[in-house]
């Protein structure tokens, strides 16, 4: 007999019932990121790709959101993707239905095993839908629900309430984690938006929901799953002047440094881990606009998680000793406001000297206008644009315009949304603040969605980076 030949199968059979290997079983569910066309929920025979619809017959299956198009939002709904290109938005409605989607498992939930489940979730400020309204009027979904989750032998049947997270009242994205354990053996799984419970009456809410994670066997011991807590700043949205911060937290029941991780903007960074105090502390330097903290830890139990904003700005939008910044231009503007030796102004923006020449829609690139890096601080050398466009705006009280900011793309999603927006009101506050109605005036930020030229060069990335005036109505 060959003695090795058997050894090897015997070791081979003892890994296969190893509880190691059990400890790292995982599902992975179809298309998690819920990426599709982008469209409204109507009955369009499925919902998402890889999903089943578990709405009421009568009613729109769930949204693939957002629109691809800034000015054409579905149901005002603006809030970009946390992973791939689109998300599920989820309704509840006040004639007592809402919305829900299924799928098979590859390899069943079974009785008496632990697992758990990630989802990230955010809420709309607004969900309008005219389906919904009376008249001619739009409906708005805008108060907040909560997800549950269901097991099932079926498509859309709710054998076992699973998990359910609180209410979703932010409107960033933010990652719960749902801990299973099924007392039969589900082969389905169900992912519902419901009304606050108890509730007297069905009302109009929304959910946004995107990535998925794989649903993983964890341990059923007695060990308790880690419990995060972010110290400081103990408080959400912490406004701050200086740069940098100090943040610390509190993590137990985790042993381990390499099963802590601190992240910033969705970037890990580095930290420091006291095993006797049970603290987490991180010097951060911070990016102009909202900062996103994450502190998460691990163990053969579950995962634990904790998180918070920082909002990082100056006081005064002009800045007063201009940085270097990569927006600079290779030639800077006239420090006057007149060419030499004439009382002509001198003209930054021909195609704001003559209002009876221009349309509805126009946009007019601010080709003269200036911010430090990364922030929304308007350098001194835009001054001379800024005249113009203010008093371009004094001479024809009748023109209503949007302020619109763009990014290149070397900043992700939701920074380069921020950071737009910002630039976008800084440009508006300092025109409100020389006599400009804001009923005049919207400020938008398009992130990086709308580039004018390649980002693959200096020379494009800088032309991507912009702030338009477009021409809403000539109308007051």
């Amino acid at each position: 007999m060959n003695y090795r030949l058997y050894t090897l199968l015997l070791i081979a059979l003892l890994m296969s019932f190893s509880p190691v290997q059990a400890q790292e079983e995982i599902i992975n569910l179809s298309n998690p990121s819920f990426e599709d066309y982008p469209r409204v929920g109507a009955k369009l025979g499925r919902p998402h790709r890889g999903w089943f619809d578990c709405g009421k017959a009568s009613e729109s299956v769930p949204d693939v959101q957002p629109s691809p198009d800034p000015d054409n939002l579905f149901f005002g709904v603006s809030t970009p993707a946390y992973e791939g290109s689109t998300y599920l938005g989820m309704v509840v409605r006040d004639n007592d239905t809402w919305e829900g989607l299924s799928q098979r498992l590859r390899a069943p939930l079974e009785a008496d095993k632990c697992y758990t489940f990630s989802l990230y979730l955010a809420k709309s400020r607004s969900y309008l839908s005219p389906a919904r309204a009376a008249g001619n009027g739009m409906t708005n979904h805008d108060k907040s629900v909560k997800i549950r989750i269901w097991g099932g032998p079926s498509y859309c049947a709710k054998a076992e309430l699973l998990d359910e997270t609180q209410l979703i009242t932010h409107q960033e994205w933010r990652e719960y984690t749902f801990r299973f354990e099924p007392k039969e053996t589900m082969r389905f799984i169900l992912i519902e938006a419901f009304y606050k419970t108890p509730s007297l009456l069905p009302y109009n809410g929304n959910v946004l929901v995107d990535n998925a994670s794989p649903i993983r066997v964890i341990s059923c011991g007695d060990d308790p799953t880690p419990i995060v807590k972010i110290i400081n700043p103990a408080r959400e949205k912490t406004n701050v002047k200086e740069e940098a911060f100090t943040m610390l937290a509190s993590v137990k029941h985790v042993d381990k440094k390499q099963d802590i991780k601190v992240l910033v903007n969705r970037k890990p960074v580095n930290f420091r881990y006291n095993s006797r105090k049970k603290q987490v502390s991180a010097y951060l330097g911070l990016l102009k606009g909202v900062n996103r903290i994450e502190v998460r830890a691990r163990n053969k139990a579950g995962d634990g998680k904790d998180d918070v904003s920082i909002m990082y700005e100056y006081s005064n939008p002009i800045d007063t000793e201009p940085l270097a910044s990569v927006d600079d231009p290779p030639t800077t503007p006239p420090s006057n406001s007149k060419l030499q030796g004439s009382d002509k102004p001198f003209v930054l923006l021909p195609d704001l000297q003559d209002v009876s020449k221009m349309r509805k829609g126009q946009q007019i690139r601010l080709d003269k206008l200036y911010f430090s890096v990364d922030s929304a601080v308007i350098k001194k050398e835009a001054l001379p644009m800024l005249e113009e466009v203010y008093r371009f705006l004094e001479k024809n009280p009748s023109v209503v315009v949007e302020i619109g900011g763009h990014t290149n793309n070397r900043c992700d999603a939701v920074f380069c949304n921020e950071l737009s927006k910002a630039r976008a009101k800084a440009v508006a506050d300092f025109l409100a603040g020389k006599g400009i109605s804001v009923s005049r005036m919207r400020h938008r930020g398009y992130g990086k969605s709308k580039p004018v030229a390649t980002n693959a060069t200096p020379t494009g990335r800088q032309s991507n980076q912009r702030v338009e005036l477009k021409i809403l109505s000539f109308n007051g």
